[in-house]
Protein backbone atom coordinates (compact mmCIF):
# COMPACT_ATOMS: atom_id res chain seq x y z
CA UNK A 1 0.00 0.00 0.00
CA UNK A 2 1.35 3.43 -0.68
CA UNK A 3 0.01 7.22 -1.61
CA UNK A 4 1.54 10.08 -2.67
CA UNK A 5 3.53 12.35 -0.24
CA UNK A 6 3.06 15.91 -0.26
CA UNK A 7 6.54 17.37 -0.88
CA UNK A 8 6.80 15.57 -4.41
CA UNK A 9 5.51 17.29 -7.43
CA UNK A 10 3.08 15.77 -9.59
CA UNK A 11 5.82 14.85 -12.29
CA UNK A 12 8.12 13.72 -9.52
CA UNK A 13 6.13 11.11 -7.48
CA UNK A 14 7.06 9.90 -4.21
CA UNK A 15 5.43 6.78 -3.27
CA UNK A 16 5.15 6.39 0.92
CA UNK A 17 5.23 3.03 2.16
CA UNK A 18 2.74 2.86 5.43
CA UNK A 19 4.24 -0.24 6.15
CA UNK A 20 8.11 0.48 6.49
CA UNK A 21 8.04 2.15 9.92
CA UNK A 22 9.45 -1.26 11.51
CA UNK A 23 13.69 -0.63 10.93
CA UNK A 24 12.53 2.62 14.49
CA UNK A 25 12.13 -0.40 17.05
CA UNK A 26 8.58 1.06 18.11
CA UNK A 27 5.01 0.01 18.70
CA UNK A 28 3.12 2.02 15.59
CA UNK A 29 -0.33 0.91 18.11
CA UNK A 30 1.09 2.81 20.90
CA UNK A 31 2.39 5.72 18.93
CA UNK A 32 1.67 8.78 16.70
CA UNK A 33 3.37 8.60 13.59
CA UNK A 34 4.25 12.50 11.99
CA UNK A 35 4.85 12.67 8.80
CA UNK A 36 4.15 14.27 5.34
CA UNK A 37 0.39 14.96 5.27
CA UNK A 38 -0.46 13.60 1.96
CA UNK A 39 -3.24 16.52 0.83
CA UNK A 40 -2.13 19.40 2.91
CA UNK A 41 -4.09 22.23 3.07
CA UNK A 42 -5.13 24.17 0.18
CA UNK A 43 -2.96 26.83 0.55
CA UNK A 44 0.01 24.51 1.30
CA UNK A 45 -0.99 22.88 -2.55
CA UNK A 46 -0.98 26.24 -4.20
CA UNK A 47 2.23 26.73 -2.63
CA UNK A 48 3.57 23.73 -3.87
CA UNK A 49 2.42 24.10 -7.03
CA UNK A 50 3.90 27.68 -7.54
CA UNK A 51 7.40 26.15 -6.13
CA UNK A 52 7.84 23.59 -8.22
CA UNK A 53 7.25 26.31 -11.45
CA UNK A 54 10.51 27.78 -10.15
CA UNK A 55 12.63 24.56 -11.35
CA UNK A 56 15.82 25.94 -12.51
CA UNK A 57 19.55 23.77 -13.61
CA UNK A 58 23.03 25.46 -13.36
CA UNK A 59 26.51 24.63 -13.15
CA UNK A 60 29.33 22.65 -11.85
CA UNK A 61 30.00 20.43 -9.11
CA UNK A 62 32.06 22.65 -7.34
CA UNK A 63 30.70 24.73 -4.08
CA UNK A 64 29.76 27.98 -5.24
CA UNK A 65 31.20 29.41 -1.85
CA UNK A 66 34.27 28.60 0.44
CA UNK A 67 33.35 26.02 2.90
CA UNK A 68 30.11 25.37 1.17
CA UNK A 69 29.45 21.72 0.76
CA UNK A 70 28.93 20.25 -2.30
CA UNK A 71 25.42 19.14 -3.13
CA UNK A 72 23.87 21.95 -1.37
CA UNK A 73 23.08 25.67 -1.48
CA UNK A 74 24.54 27.96 1.48
CA UNK A 75 23.14 31.13 2.87
CA UNK A 76 25.65 33.36 4.49
CA UNK A 77 23.72 36.09 5.58
CA UNK A 78 25.78 39.80 6.79
CA UNK A 79 24.81 43.27 7.55
CA UNK A 80 25.08 44.06 3.78
CA UNK A 81 25.63 40.68 1.95
CA UNK A 82 23.70 37.58 1.02
CA UNK A 83 26.56 34.66 -0.14
CA UNK A 84 24.18 33.02 -2.52
CA UNK A 85 25.07 30.17 -5.02
CA UNK A 86 24.15 27.19 -7.37
CA UNK A 87 26.16 23.77 -6.82
CA UNK A 88 25.08 20.31 -8.31
CA UNK A 89 24.95 16.89 -6.59
CA UNK A 90 25.22 14.02 -9.02
CA UNK A 91 22.61 14.28 -11.63
CA UNK A 92 20.60 16.61 -9.49
CA UNK A 93 21.30 20.78 -9.98
CA UNK A 94 20.07 23.92 -8.08
CA UNK A 95 20.73 27.67 -7.46
CA UNK A 96 19.26 29.37 -4.37
CA UNK A 97 17.03 32.36 -5.80
CA UNK A 98 16.32 34.30 -2.98
CA UNK A 99 15.65 38.15 -2.35
CA UNK A 100 18.03 40.04 0.16
CA UNK A 101 15.95 42.29 1.68
CA UNK A 102 18.95 44.78 1.45
CA UNK A 103 20.22 44.04 -2.21
CA UNK A 104 17.00 42.87 -3.59
CA UNK A 105 16.69 39.67 -5.86
CA UNK A 106 19.63 37.13 -6.08
CA UNK A 107 18.26 35.42 -9.83
CA UNK A 108 17.52 38.93 -11.59
CA UNK A 109 19.94 40.96 -13.61
CA UNK A 110 19.60 44.81 -11.76
CA UNK A 111 19.78 47.56 -14.18
CA UNK A 112 22.97 48.55 -15.35
CA UNK A 113 22.77 51.78 -13.51
CA UNK A 114 22.27 50.31 -10.14
CA UNK A 115 25.29 49.40 -7.98
CA UNK A 116 26.25 45.83 -8.22
CA UNK A 117 23.45 43.71 -6.88
CA UNK A 118 20.78 46.15 -6.08
CA UNK A 119 17.39 46.08 -7.23
CA UNK A 120 16.17 49.77 -6.72
CA UNK A 121 12.65 48.68 -7.77
CA UNK A 122 12.66 45.92 -5.35
CA UNK A 123 13.63 48.15 -2.28
CA UNK A 124 10.19 50.59 -3.38
CA UNK A 125 8.08 50.50 -0.41
CA UNK A 126 10.21 48.26 1.82
CA UNK A 127 10.68 51.16 4.63
CA UNK A 128 7.29 51.43 5.25
CA UNK A 129 6.83 47.90 4.88
CA UNK A 130 4.76 47.76 1.85
CA UNK A 131 5.22 46.01 -1.42
CA UNK A 132 8.06 43.50 0.32
CA UNK A 133 10.28 41.47 -2.44
CA UNK A 134 8.94 37.81 -1.91
CA UNK A 135 11.66 35.27 -1.63
CA UNK A 136 11.89 32.58 -4.32
CA UNK A 137 12.98 28.85 -2.66
CA UNK A 138 15.46 26.67 -4.87
CA UNK A 139 14.10 23.23 -5.88
CA UNK A 140 15.91 19.80 -6.26
CA UNK A 141 13.66 16.96 -7.18
CA UNK A 142 13.83 15.04 -3.78
CA UNK A 143 15.53 11.28 -4.77
CA UNK A 144 15.04 8.31 -3.14
CA UNK A 145 16.97 5.92 -1.47
CA UNK A 146 19.85 7.91 -0.37
CA UNK A 147 21.79 7.36 2.34
CA UNK A 148 21.78 4.10 4.59
CA UNK A 149 17.99 3.73 5.28
CA UNK A 150 15.22 4.91 2.64
CA UNK A 151 12.71 7.12 4.34
CA UNK A 152 10.28 8.73 1.72
CA UNK A 153 8.05 10.73 4.07
CA UNK A 154 10.39 12.47 6.79
CA UNK A 155 8.74 12.02 10.62
CA UNK A 156 9.83 15.51 12.27
CA UNK A 157 9.06 17.01 15.84
CA UNK A 158 10.17 19.89 16.83
CA UNK A 159 10.15 20.48 20.45
CA UNK A 160 9.64 23.51 21.17
CA UNK A 161 6.99 26.24 19.99
CA UNK A 162 8.48 29.68 20.39
CA UNK A 163 9.14 32.12 17.62
CA UNK A 164 12.07 29.90 15.97
CA UNK A 165 10.10 26.62 16.34
CA UNK A 166 7.30 27.95 15.00
CA UNK A 167 8.83 29.59 11.96
CA UNK A 168 10.72 26.51 11.18
CA UNK A 169 7.17 24.89 11.35
CA UNK A 170 5.59 27.01 8.89
CA UNK A 171 9.00 27.00 6.38
CA UNK A 172 8.41 23.30 6.17
CA UNK A 173 5.26 22.63 5.97
CA UNK A 174 5.43 25.33 2.87
CA UNK A 175 7.87 22.44 1.57
CA UNK A 176 5.64 19.95 1.85
CA UNK A 177 6.26 18.42 5.31
CA UNK A 178 3.98 18.31 8.53
CA UNK A 179 5.86 18.22 11.83
CA UNK A 180 4.87 17.75 14.72
CA UNK A 181 5.59 21.01 17.38
CA UNK A 182 5.08 20.38 21.19
CA UNK A 183 5.04 23.46 23.32
CA UNK A 184 4.92 23.77 27.27
CA UNK A 185 2.98 26.54 27.57
CA UNK A 186 -1.00 27.58 26.59
CA UNK A 187 -1.63 28.92 22.88
CA UNK A 188 -1.59 32.86 22.86
CA UNK A 189 0.68 32.82 26.22
CA UNK A 190 4.06 35.07 26.09
CA UNK A 191 6.03 38.07 28.12
CA UNK A 192 4.74 40.94 26.70
CA UNK A 193 7.95 42.97 25.75
CA UNK A 194 9.58 44.96 22.73
CA UNK A 195 11.50 42.38 20.48
CA UNK A 196 14.46 43.72 17.83
CA UNK A 197 13.92 41.99 14.48
CA UNK A 198 17.15 41.99 12.77
CA UNK A 199 18.24 41.70 9.47
CA UNK A 200 19.08 38.21 9.90
CA UNK A 201 15.56 37.14 10.42
CA UNK A 202 14.17 39.07 7.42
CA UNK A 203 14.41 36.14 4.36
CA UNK A 204 12.44 33.48 6.97
CA UNK A 205 9.69 35.34 8.01
CA UNK A 206 9.03 37.44 4.18
CA UNK A 207 8.91 33.86 2.84
CA UNK A 208 6.01 32.62 5.16
CA UNK A 209 4.44 35.84 4.38
CA UNK A 210 4.81 37.28 7.87
CA UNK A 211 7.17 40.29 7.50
CA UNK A 212 4.95 42.69 5.78
CA UNK A 213 2.43 42.10 8.24
CA UNK A 214 4.59 42.78 11.45
CA UNK A 215 7.03 45.58 9.62
CA UNK A 216 4.13 48.37 10.07
CA UNK A 217 3.39 47.70 13.82
CA UNK A 218 7.18 48.26 14.41
CA UNK A 219 9.51 51.20 14.80
CA UNK A 220 12.42 51.31 12.29
CA UNK A 221 15.96 50.93 13.88
CA UNK A 222 18.55 52.96 11.48
CA UNK A 223 16.33 53.28 8.13
CA UNK A 224 18.47 54.92 4.87
CA UNK A 225 17.08 56.26 1.99
CA UNK A 226 16.73 53.50 -0.30
CA UNK A 227 17.53 50.66 1.97
CA UNK A 228 16.17 48.74 4.82
CA UNK A 229 16.21 49.21 7.93
CA UNK A 230 18.66 46.99 9.82
CA UNK A 231 15.89 46.53 12.47
CA UNK A 232 12.83 46.74 13.39
CA UNK A 233 11.69 47.05 16.74
CA UNK A 234 7.79 45.54 17.51
CA UNK A 235 5.74 44.06 20.59
CA UNK A 236 6.42 40.14 20.58
CA UNK A 237 3.46 38.87 20.90
CA UNK A 238 2.59 40.24 16.91
CA UNK A 239 5.04 38.28 15.80
CA UNK A 240 4.70 35.26 17.23
CA UNK A 241 0.59 35.38 16.17
CA UNK A 242 1.15 35.89 13.15
CA UNK A 243 3.69 33.17 12.90
CA UNK A 244 1.23 30.85 14.70
CA UNK A 245 -1.89 31.78 12.59
CA UNK A 246 -3.05 28.72 10.89
CA UNK A 247 -0.17 26.35 12.33
CA UNK A 248 -1.24 22.99 13.82
CA UNK A 249 0.64 23.26 17.16
CA UNK A 250 0.67 20.96 20.15
CA UNK A 251 0.19 23.50 23.13
CA UNK A 252 0.63 23.09 27.14
CA UNK A 253 2.46 19.36 25.98
CA UNK A 254 6.51 18.94 27.10
CA UNK A 255 9.16 16.73 25.86
CA UNK A 256 9.66 14.01 28.95
CA UNK A 257 12.39 11.62 27.26
CA UNK A 258 14.03 10.54 24.28
CA UNK A 259 13.39 6.71 22.55
CA UNK A 260 16.85 5.63 20.51
CA UNK A 261 16.96 2.47 19.18
CA UNK A 262 20.02 -0.12 19.22
CA UNK A 263 22.23 2.05 17.90
CA UNK A 264 21.59 4.92 20.13
CA UNK A 265 19.84 6.54 16.84
CA UNK A 266 16.92 9.08 18.19
CA UNK A 267 13.94 7.41 17.00
CA UNK A 268 11.50 9.24 19.04
CA UNK A 269 10.25 10.91 21.92
CA UNK A 270 8.04 10.59 25.28
CA UNK A 271 5.42 13.59 25.39
CA UNK A 272 3.24 14.49 28.24
CA UNK A 273 0.34 16.85 28.31
CA UNK A 274 -3.02 16.72 29.53
CA UNK A 275 -4.47 13.67 28.32
CA UNK A 276 -1.07 11.77 29.89
CA UNK A 277 2.24 10.23 28.16
CA UNK A 278 1.99 8.81 24.44
CA UNK A 279 5.30 8.08 22.26
CA UNK A 280 5.98 10.03 18.93
CA UNK A 281 7.80 8.60 16.31
CA UNK A 282 10.91 10.64 14.43
CA UNK A 283 12.94 10.37 11.47
CA UNK A 284 14.67 13.82 13.34
CA UNK A 285 14.14 15.75 16.27
CA UNK A 286 14.29 19.36 16.13
CA UNK A 287 15.23 20.97 19.55
CA UNK A 288 14.82 24.86 19.79
CA UNK A 289 13.55 24.40 23.48
CA UNK A 290 15.57 27.63 24.46
CA UNK A 291 19.36 28.41 26.04
CA UNK A 292 18.66 25.45 29.18
CA UNK A 293 17.47 22.60 26.31
CA UNK A 294 15.98 19.94 28.07
CA UNK A 295 16.08 17.48 25.06
CA UNK A 296 19.78 18.78 24.72
CA UNK A 297 20.43 17.39 28.02
CA UNK A 298 18.74 14.03 27.28
CA UNK A 299 20.52 13.36 24.56
CA UNK A 300 23.60 13.98 26.56
CA UNK A 301 24.92 16.91 24.02
CA UNK A 302 28.22 18.95 25.67
CA UNK A 303 27.43 22.78 26.23
CA UNK A 304 29.36 25.32 27.83
CA UNK A 305 28.18 27.90 29.77
CA UNK A 306 30.42 31.60 30.03
CA UNK A 307 29.41 33.95 32.46
CA UNK A 308 29.93 36.93 31.70
CA UNK A 309 32.40 39.40 33.52
CA UNK A 310 29.33 41.94 34.81
CA UNK A 311 25.90 41.89 35.32
CA UNK A 312 22.83 43.88 33.69
CA UNK A 313 20.37 46.15 34.75
CA UNK A 314 17.43 46.32 32.77
CA UNK A 315 13.80 47.89 32.98
CA UNK A 316 10.65 48.24 30.84
CA UNK A 317 7.49 50.85 30.68
CA UNK A 318 4.54 50.98 28.99
CA UNK A 319 5.77 54.46 26.86
CA UNK A 320 7.54 55.06 23.92
CA UNK A 321 10.64 57.12 24.01
CA UNK A 322 11.72 59.51 21.40
CA UNK A 323 14.12 57.42 19.42
CA UNK A 324 13.61 53.45 18.43
CA UNK A 325 16.86 52.51 19.73
CA UNK A 326 20.27 54.28 21.27
CA UNK A 327 23.13 52.46 22.72
CA UNK A 328 26.83 53.94 23.98
CA UNK A 329 29.84 52.54 25.40
CA UNK A 330 31.47 53.96 28.86
CA UNK A 331 35.48 54.73 30.02
CA UNK A 332 35.53 50.91 30.80
CA UNK A 333 34.03 49.37 28.19
CA UNK A 334 30.53 48.66 29.69
CA UNK A 335 27.71 49.95 27.79
CA UNK A 336 23.68 51.13 28.40
CA UNK A 337 21.13 50.95 25.67
CA UNK A 338 17.18 51.27 24.82
CA UNK A 339 14.52 50.53 22.20
CA UNK A 340 11.30 51.66 21.91
CA UNK A 341 8.41 49.98 19.95
CA UNK A 342 5.07 51.83 19.49
CA UNK A 343 3.66 50.34 22.89
CA UNK A 344 6.56 50.76 25.43
CA UNK A 345 10.54 51.16 25.80
CA UNK A 346 13.28 48.94 27.40
CA UNK A 347 16.67 49.86 28.80
CA UNK A 348 19.57 47.60 29.92
CA UNK A 349 22.98 48.52 31.25
CA UNK A 350 26.23 46.95 32.51
CA UNK A 351 26.86 46.72 36.45
CA UNK A 352 28.77 45.48 39.04
CA UNK A 353 27.92 41.33 39.83
CA UNK A 354 26.75 42.95 43.44
CA UNK A 355 23.57 40.64 43.44
CA UNK A 356 19.66 42.16 42.82
CA UNK A 357 19.34 43.50 46.51
CA UNK A 358 22.66 45.79 46.70
CA UNK A 359 21.98 46.29 42.66
CA UNK A 360 18.37 47.73 43.46
CA UNK A 361 18.90 49.23 46.66
CA UNK A 362 19.60 52.86 45.13
CA UNK A 363 15.79 52.97 44.34
CA UNK A 364 13.84 54.12 41.51
CA UNK A 365 14.52 58.01 41.05
CA UNK A 366 18.53 56.95 41.25
CA UNK A 367 17.70 54.87 38.66
CA UNK A 368 15.86 57.33 36.40
CA UNK A 369 18.50 60.14 37.00
CA UNK A 370 21.05 58.01 35.96
CA UNK A 371 19.73 56.57 33.19
CA UNK A 372 18.63 60.07 31.81
CA UNK A 373 21.76 61.58 32.39
CA UNK A 374 23.84 58.68 30.42
CA UNK A 375 21.43 58.29 27.68
CA UNK A 376 19.05 61.04 27.25
CA UNK A 377 17.37 59.42 24.63
CA UNK A 378 15.51 56.68 26.78
CA UNK A 379 14.22 59.88 29.07
CA UNK A 380 10.45 59.51 28.13
CA UNK A 381 10.83 56.00 28.64
CA UNK A 382 12.31 55.67 32.34
CA UNK A 383 10.51 58.44 33.86
CA UNK A 384 7.59 56.35 33.36
CA UNK A 385 8.78 53.59 35.79
CA UNK A 386 6.75 53.79 38.71
CA UNK A 387 8.20 50.93 40.76
CA UNK A 388 11.47 49.46 41.56
CA UNK A 389 9.64 46.23 40.88
CA UNK A 390 10.22 47.23 36.75
CA UNK A 391 13.57 47.02 37.19
CA UNK A 392 15.72 43.81 36.88
CA UNK A 393 18.94 42.78 38.19
CA UNK A 394 20.46 39.73 36.03
CA UNK A 395 23.62 38.22 35.37
CA UNK A 396 23.58 36.44 31.78
CA UNK A 397 25.71 33.73 30.32
CA UNK A 398 26.94 32.85 26.72
CA UNK A 399 25.88 29.65 25.47
CA UNK A 400 27.93 27.26 22.65
CA UNK A 401 27.69 24.10 21.80
CA UNK A 402 30.22 21.56 19.97
CA UNK A 403 28.19 19.52 18.46
CA UNK A 404 24.80 20.85 16.91
CA UNK A 405 23.50 16.95 16.09
CA UNK A 406 23.61 13.69 16.99
CA UNK A 407 21.89 10.96 14.93
CA UNK A 408 18.37 11.41 14.78
CA UNK A 409 18.23 15.47 16.50
CA UNK A 410 19.70 18.20 15.57
CA UNK A 411 19.93 21.81 17.85
CA UNK A 412 18.99 24.80 16.82
CA UNK A 413 18.39 28.32 17.51
CA UNK A 414 19.36 29.17 21.64
CA UNK A 415 19.26 25.43 22.05
CA UNK A 416 22.68 25.78 20.01
CA UNK A 417 24.07 29.43 20.87
CA UNK A 418 22.95 31.87 23.06
CA UNK A 419 24.69 35.60 22.78
CA UNK A 420 25.51 38.23 24.95
CA UNK A 421 22.79 41.06 25.43
CA UNK A 422 24.29 44.07 23.52
CA UNK A 423 24.57 41.60 20.31
CA UNK A 424 20.86 41.91 19.85
CA UNK A 425 21.18 38.87 17.58
CA UNK A 426 20.17 35.51 19.61
CA UNK A 427 16.22 35.51 17.68
CA UNK A 428 17.60 36.32 14.53
CA UNK A 429 20.40 33.94 14.10
CA UNK A 430 17.63 31.47 15.52
CA UNK A 431 15.64 32.22 12.08
CA UNK A 432 18.41 31.92 10.10
CA UNK A 433 18.68 28.44 12.16
CA UNK A 434 15.18 27.52 10.92
CA UNK A 435 15.67 28.95 7.20
CA UNK A 436 18.82 26.34 6.73
CA UNK A 437 17.55 23.51 8.19
CA UNK A 438 13.96 23.95 6.54
CA UNK A 439 16.28 23.65 2.77
CA UNK A 440 18.71 20.92 4.06
CA UNK A 441 15.35 18.84 4.92
CA UNK A 442 13.91 19.91 1.02
CA UNK A 443 16.88 18.96 -0.78
CA UNK A 444 17.51 15.55 1.54
CA UNK A 445 14.13 14.44 2.27
CA UNK A 446 14.84 10.69 2.47
CA UNK A 447 18.48 11.72 4.57
CA UNK A 448 17.99 13.08 7.90
CA UNK A 449 21.88 12.89 8.61
CA UNK A 450 22.78 14.28 5.16
CA UNK A 451 20.22 17.24 6.43
CA UNK A 452 22.11 17.98 9.77
CA UNK A 453 25.79 17.87 7.69
CA UNK A 454 24.32 20.47 5.10
CA UNK A 455 23.01 22.09 7.91
CA UNK A 456 26.11 22.32 9.81
CA UNK A 457 28.11 23.05 6.93
CA UNK A 458 25.94 26.18 5.92
CA UNK A 459 25.31 27.67 9.62
CA UNK A 460 28.91 27.13 10.98
CA UNK A 461 30.46 29.95 8.55
CA UNK A 462 27.35 32.47 10.00
CA UNK A 463 27.14 31.31 13.83
CA UNK A 464 30.80 30.61 14.78
CA UNK A 465 32.47 33.92 14.00
CA UNK A 466 29.32 35.65 16.44
CA UNK A 467 30.28 33.36 18.89
CA UNK A 468 33.79 33.92 18.79
CA UNK A 469 33.01 37.83 18.72
CA UNK A 470 30.50 38.29 21.16
CA UNK A 471 31.60 41.65 22.77
CA UNK A 472 30.71 40.24 25.85
CA UNK A 473 33.97 37.77 25.66
CA UNK A 474 36.56 41.12 25.65
CA UNK A 475 35.91 44.97 26.27
CA UNK A 476 36.57 47.36 24.44
CA UNK A 477 37.92 50.79 26.66
CA UNK A 478 39.87 53.73 26.96
CA UNK A 479 43.44 53.82 26.81
CA UNK A 480 44.65 53.28 30.44
CA UNK A 481 40.80 53.09 31.63
CA UNK A 482 39.56 49.86 33.70
CA UNK A 483 37.37 52.05 36.23
CA UNK A 484 34.28 53.61 35.64
CA UNK A 485 34.07 56.90 34.82
CA UNK A 486 32.75 59.90 37.01
CA UNK A 487 29.08 58.91 37.30
CA UNK A 488 29.17 55.53 35.38
CA UNK A 489 29.76 52.96 37.76
CA UNK A 490 26.06 50.93 38.92
CA UNK A 491 25.66 50.80 42.00
CA UNK A 492 26.89 54.15 42.59
CA UNK A 493 29.88 54.65 44.58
Amino acid sequence: MSELCSHAPDHHPLLLDVGSDHHHGLDRSNSTSTGCDPRGTSREREALRSWWGWRVAVGSGAPAHPGMPVGGVGLLVSAGNVARGGVAERSNAAVLNTVDPLRGSGGSNPSPSAPRGRNPESEKGFRRGEGLPRAVPAVVPPRAGRGPSKILCMKIVIAGGGMVGLTLGKLLRLRGFAPTIIERMPAGAYVPRGYMLGFQGYEPLKEIGVLEAVWPEGREIAPQDGQAAVAVCVEVGKVISAIADGLPVEYEHFVVDLVKNDEGRVVGVVVEGPEGQRTIESDLVVACDGKDSRVRQMAGMAATYDALPEATLAWMSTTPSETSFSMAYMSDGQHIGMISWPQGSAGWRSCAKVGAEEALAPGLDAVKEMWTRLLPQSRLGVEALESIEQVRYGEPELLTTPEWWAPGLVLIGDSAHFFGPETGISSGIGLGDAHALSEALRQHPDDPDAVCNSFVGWRAPVVRPYEAMDPGRQRMMMACQSTPGPGEAWPPT
